[in-house]
């Protein structure tokens, strides 16, 4: 099932205005958009093939509810179920991963690749963040690098920046609770 939403604006100018897309099947959360500029272009961005009707007839307004919250600038720890069935083991296990993180916190890559058991996979990971299905339910916008400077947003930096001072004023922290990697924090440009 699909449902669009519009978004109005927000404390994030250019970010949280705009349309959403969600998708969802009987699991869960299947696909979830940044606000995109028409209903066009949100649609595009999600399969085709979740266009039935098999979600939970509560789940699309309870997200919307959600999602509402977060891109009027409310802090909100996203609560519902995912649907990850369409996606590889390790994407799986990133994905969730990168659920727990906290509200108005961030992590590096690194740490995201240890806490699934492939320390080695700082690159893997940040391809999986590059393609998440599920921004902003899935914050791969609080992934940052291990030096804690921001890298690598499918909705751009200026987006990835905006989501962080939106979640920080929400929070009531600043600046955000950036945690990067000690071990790391001398390392520049590793994701």
């Amino acid at each position: 099932m699909i449902a669009l939403l519009r978004m109005p604006a927000g404390p994030a100018p250019g970010l949280s205005h705009g349309w959403v897309c969600l998708g969802a099947t009987d699991r869960g959360i299947a696909a979830c958009t940044l606000p995109q500029p028409t209903p066009a272009q949100a649609l595009a961005r999600v399969d085709p093939l979740l266009a039935t009707p098999a979600a939970a007839d509560d789940l699309l307004p309870r997200a919307a509810r959600e999602l509402r919250r977060f891109f009027a600038g409310e802090k909100t720890d996203f609560d519902l179920p995912l649907d990850l069935s369409r996606c590889a083991q390790f994407t799986r296990r990133v994905l969730l991963a990168v659920a727990g993180i906290p509200y108005g916190a961030t992590r590096s890559y690194g740490w995201v690749a240890r806490r699934v058991g492939s320390p080695g996979a700082v690159r893997a990971v940040g391809q999986v963040m590059a393609r998440n299905p599920l921004a902003p339910v899935v914050p791969c916008h609080r992934v940052i690098g291990s030096d804690g400077s921001l890298v690598g947003y499918g909705g751009g930096l200026d987006a990835k920046r905006r989501l962080l001072a939106m979640e920080a004023a929400a929070a009531q922290a600043s600046p955000p609770n950036i945690r990067p990697d000690a071990a790391a924090a001398g390392a520049r440009g590793r994701r």
